[in-house]
């Protein structure tokens, strides 16, 4: 079994020496005790043990001067080192900023604005969490049954109820566990009376979903009034991926749009939004790429998809529009 390397203070580092040095040491002072024992004086001539004694004390003098010398002169090493190892780091830290502004100008031969690099770094590499296989269902359907109750009918012919059901898997990118705060904020409408439609429905995280207590708690107040909003924490390991949906209510205008803006990193995105007959449903993205319209499959649905990634607040824009030709009655009585 291979010995480990002994580790030493660098006290008794500084304590080790060249065997000359040794020799050195243990010849003066035997050089230089004789003079203090009775029976070598009584034995000696006094001025041969006083040259002895003054060799003796030369030596231990020499030998004290080396030490010193030997400590300043590692004393020194040490420092230089440490300062090399200090400049070096700094080296590479100022290569590697270099590397990092440079990156663009050397693949895309540009120049790339820190200010820009920035929001890059921010955006692509910052985030912990990756989201795939997204998906939105959206729902636009008349007021009827209880939610009729304590409504005008001006509202109920100004407004529509609409459903988003969303899902998709959640992916932790880095390299430590975090705690991923899931955000929602759903606009709420001018109409106060309305207000109590606009909510979580429901939200599911892998296996587990929150009950109606636990949805209420996770609401958080919005003191400009602007937007209902709800938040939840997600723990997630290093490299783990979970699915996760969510079904919520909102109030519209029977002639609206929605902005489904992505608050994370995504891969692309499937939307498709169902509407009561007479309303027409038109789609677009804020993306460089076009979103597609898939032919539809079920009656009064459409169906959109962007097959490109998808950065944080880059969004998909739909609007639904009532043709003059049409008169659509946005009451229904079960």
């Amino acid at each position: 079994m291979a010995k480990k390397p002994s580790q030493t203070s660098p006290i008794l580092d500084d304590l080790k020496m060249p065997k000359i040095y040794l020799w050195l040491l243990i010849v003066s002072v035997i050089l230089f005790v004789p003079v203090y024992i009775p029976w070598v004086v009584g034995w000696s001539n006094d001025s041969f043990l006083a040259f002895l004694h003054d060799l003796g004390a030369s030596g231990l003098v020499a030998f004290v001067l080396i030490l010193t010398v030997e400590k300043v002169s590692k004393d020194r090493m040490r420092r230089e080192a440490a300062d090399r190892d200090h400049q070096r780091a700094l080296e590479v830290r100022k290569a590697t900023d270099d590397i990092k502004e440079n990156l663009f100008r050397a693949i895309y031969n540009r120049y790339v604005p820190e200010e820009l690099f920035a929001q890059v770094e921010k955006v692509m590499f910052e985030e912990p969490v990756y989201r795939t296989n997204y998906s939105v269902s959206y729902y636009i359907e008349n007021f009827k049954g209880d939610a009729l109750n304590g409504l005008t009918k001006e509202l109920v012919q100004k407004y529509v109820q609409c459903t988003a059901a969303s899902e998709y898997t959640l992916t932790n990118t880095s390299s430590q566990p975090i705690r991923y705060q899931s955000k929602t904020h759903l606009e709420l409408p001018l109409d106060n009376d309305l207000h109590r439609f606009v909510k979580v429905r429901s939200f599911t995280v892998g296996h587990t979903s929150l009950s109606e207590e636990e949805i209420t708690q996770a609401e958080v107040d919005d003191p400009k009034g602007i937007h209902y909003k709800f938040e939840h924490v997600v723990e997630l390991l290093p490299g783990e991926s979970v699915k996760m949906s969510m079904a919520s209510r909102m109030i519209k205008r029977n002639e609206d749009q929605e902005v489904w803006a992505s608050r994370i990193p995504s891969d692309g995105m499937r939307l498709s939004v169902q509407s009561p007959d007479g309303i027409l449903v038109e789609a677009t993205a804020n993306h460089l790429d076009e979103l597609r319209q898939i032919p539809e499959a079920i009656p009064k649905t459409k169906h959109w998809e962007l097959n490109s990634a998808i950065f944080p607040f880059q969004s998909v824009i739909f609007w639904w529009t009532i043709p003059p030709e049409i008169d659509v009655d946005t009451t229904e009585n079960n």
